[in-house]
C-alpha cells in the first residue's frame, strides 16, 4: 500500500496522519488480500494499474478514471467496491532503465525519437494524439525503429480512453502495421514502468507484446 500527503505536517490541515492510519488498517485487513499494489489516499484506495494523480494540491487528487476506486476506508471498516481484474505478478531479476518516454505535440519532429534510439534506448514509449496517432516524421521513424528491433509502444496523451490503430495514411494503423505496440488504456508513465520490468525479465518480442496488450486491457 503506497501513501503520501498533499499538506505538510506544519500546515493547518495535514492529511498525512490520517492517510497513514487508513493505509495501516487497509494493509492489515483480510479484505485487502489479493488486491495487489494499491494507493491509499483521502479515505479511498485504488489499484496501482488504474490510479493517477489528477490535481497538484487537492487532497482528493488520486482517481481511477475508467475503472473507479477499489473501495473506501470508513473509520475502522474497509469497504470493497470491486476487485482488480487486470493483474500480473512478475519475478524480474532487475529492471531496464533505458526506456524513454516522448510526449508528442503539434508539429513535433522525430529529433528526440532518433536521439533516444541513437543513445541506447532499449524501448521508447510515445504519448500520441487521441487514439494513438503521430506526426508523419514520428510515424516514419517509429516504424523504422520497430522493424530494426527497438520496442516502440504507443499510448495516448488523453487521460481517458484507449489507443487503437484506426487511421491509415501515417496514423495509428500505419504504426501498428509497422510493428509499434498499442498499450490500450495504460498511461505513458505506466507503460514505461511495465516495459522496464518486462525487459528486465528478458522476454522475447512476442511475449513482451502479449503482456503489454493484456495489461492494457
Amino acid at each position: 500500500v503506497f501513501i503520501g500527503a498533499q499538506h505538510a505536517a506544519d500546515e493547518p490541515n495535514p492529511d498525512g496522519p490520517r492517510n497513514i492510519t487508513d493505509s495501516i488498517r487497509l494493509a492489515a485487513s483480510e479484505t485487502a488480500k489479493g488486491l495487489g499494489a494499491m494507493v491509499c489516499f483521502e479515505q479511498e484506495f485504488h489499484a496501482a494499474r488504474d490510479v493517477t494523480k489528477s490535481h497538484a494540491s487537492r487532497t482528493d487528487t488520486f482517481i481511477s478514471y475508467e475503472h473507479g476506486k477499489l473501495g473506501e476506508v470508513d473509520g475502522d471498516r474497509i469497504v470493497l467496491h470491486r476487485r482488480p481484474i487486470l493483474r500480473r505478478n512478475y519475478k524480474a531479476k532487475g529492471i531496464v532503465a533505458d526506456v524513454e518516454l516522448i510526449k508528442l505535440t503539434m508539429g513535433i519532429s522525430d529529433r528526440y525519437l532518433r536521439f533516444a534510439a541513437d543513445n541506447g534506448a532499449r524501448a521508447i514509449v510515445l504519448e500520441g494524439f487521441g487514439r494513438g496517432n503521430a506526426t508523419p516524421s514520428i510515424t516514419e521513424t517509429a516504424v523504422a525503429l520497430a522493424r530494426k528491433g527497438t520496442v516502440v509502444v504507443m499510448t495516448s496523451r488523453c487521460q481517458r480512453g484507449r489507443v487503437k490503430p484506426i487511421y491509415g495514411n501515417g496514423g495509428g494503423k500505419t504504426l501498428s502495421e509497422g510493428g509499434v505496440i498499442f498499450a490500450g488504456d495504460l498511461s505513458g508513465p505506466k507503460a514505461r514502468v511495465l516495459l522496464a520490468v518486462l525487459l528486465g525479465m528478458g522476454l522475447n518480442s512476442g511475449r513482451l507484446r502479449h503482456e503489454i496488450e493484456y495489461l492494457g486491457g
